[in-house]
């Protein structure tokens, strides 16, 4: 995983190009700018690469002081979905935290994710509630949390 700031520029703008195609709650290039202004210190991507694709990515929030990693987006573009680059993003991220002595992974899932929120079952993530309109479109969302051993 890599901070935000040290991830090459073109490899930023591509990240940003398959949130715009491949997620429904994608983030402007403005939201992209700002956010990346205002926690480069604490955010962390990691991607999974071709040649020239950008095939996956996950951006995280990492807390040192609770030792809570907060997976705040996902995306695999259509094409390369069903090959396990999502479970390995996030097994790479338990082995990161785990080495950061780090205690849990956090996340918010769209209640009608029903491929994301298996894959997270199967992972091990407990849901520990519902958002009510967490989504800029309205829909709920799960919050879910890995407690690492």
């Amino acid at each position: 995983m890599l901070l935000i700031n040290d991830v090459p520029n073109i490899d930023l703008q591509k990240v940003i190009a398959i949130d715009e195609a491949f997620l429904n709650y994608a983030w402007s290039v403005d939201q992209w700018k700002d956010f990346q202004a205002s926690y480069h210190d604490c955010t962390y991507l990691q991607m999974v690469k071709s040649d020239e694709d950008i095939k996956s990515f996950a951006l995280y929030m990492f807390s040192k002081n609770e030792g809570v990693l907060h997976l705040l987006k996902i995306v695999t573009a259509v094409h390369y979905r069903g090959q396990g680059m999502g479970k390995d993003l996030i097994n790479s991220a338990i082995k990161w935290l785990k080495q950061n002595k780090g205690e849990k992974i956090v996340l918010e899932v769209a209640v009608n994710n029903s491929s994301a929120i298996k894959l997270y079952e199967n992972l091990g993530f407990e849901t520990l509630g519902l958002r009510k309109k967490f989504y800029s479109d309205g829909c709920d969302a799960l919050s879910m949390q890995l407690k690492i051993a």
